[in-house]
């Protein structure tokens, strides 16, 4: 009776310490951090304006954009997700799919910012100081304030092949070059995106005739971070 008592108890601690080690070698979860997130799911609503010369009428559009940045190595990733755009020069419907490679240099934790803003502040006042400009001190402290909201940075060049419905050339693409600016909250963030675009196929044309080119937009929205 105590052998199997004995040897019962030794199957337990066993078990006990076969789980204890099962579970030492499973690799532990990361914990989220919204200000070291470096991949991210967005929609953005804004406006996108054709650069023409100043005595002919604007061309503008609305648009719609959501995308899904990814990371693949340090601080580099992709970008890809899907845009339309109603009357975008001209025409009645556009569809694109924007794709770009991503550079997120980092962002830093409010305390983080805090004190890097304050020992810019003070860098800046001491310069300032010694170059005979003290009434600069201000507007330096304003810009390294700034700082602290908008301390989350990425930056995007790529291209958005797309789909014109109501256009002589159906098929459009542009190379993109943005910024955006995230104000993380948590796991969710308020972004602001002005981007360039330049149109690489002839779609769109001004009064003259010629081909345009060059598109602003300017876009905002919300992001989930993970």
């Amino acid at each position: 009776m105590n052998c199997k008592r004995i040897l019962c108890t030794l199957a337990l601690f066993s078990g006990l310490l076969l789980t204890c080690f099962a579970q030492e070698a499973q690799p532990k979860k990361a914990k989220f951090d919204a200000h070291r997130s470096m991949e991210n799911i967005r929609a953005d609503y804004g406006l996108s304006s054709y650069l023409l010369p100043e005595e002919q009428p604007s061309i503008n559009s609305r648009l719609l954009e959501v995308t899904s940045t990814r990371r693949f190595w340090r601080h580099l990733g992709y970008r890809v997700g899907a845009m339309v755009s109603p009357h975008a020069g001209g025409c009645s419907f556009l569809a694109g799919m924007p794709v770009a490679l991503d550079f997120c240099p980092g962002t830093m934790s409010f305390g983080e910012s805090v004190g890097y803003a304050a020992g810019m502040s003070v860098a800046d006042a001491v310069m300032d100081g010694l170059t005979g400009h003290p009434e600069d001190i201000g507007n330096d402290i304003l810009g390294n304030l700034l700082l602290i909201v908008f301390r989350r940075v990425e930056f995007y060049g790529g291209v958005t092949p797309a789909w014109l419905r109501g256009a002589e050339k159906p098929f459009a693409c542009t190379a993109d070059l943005g910024l955006v600016v995230t104000i993380p909250i948590w796991r969710f963030g308020l972004n602001f995106t002005p981007a360039y675009h330049y149109s690489l196929t002839q779609n769109v044309f001004d009064a003259n005739g010629e081909p345009v080119r060059s598109i602003m937009s300017i876009t905002g929205g919300i992001s989930y971070l993970f």
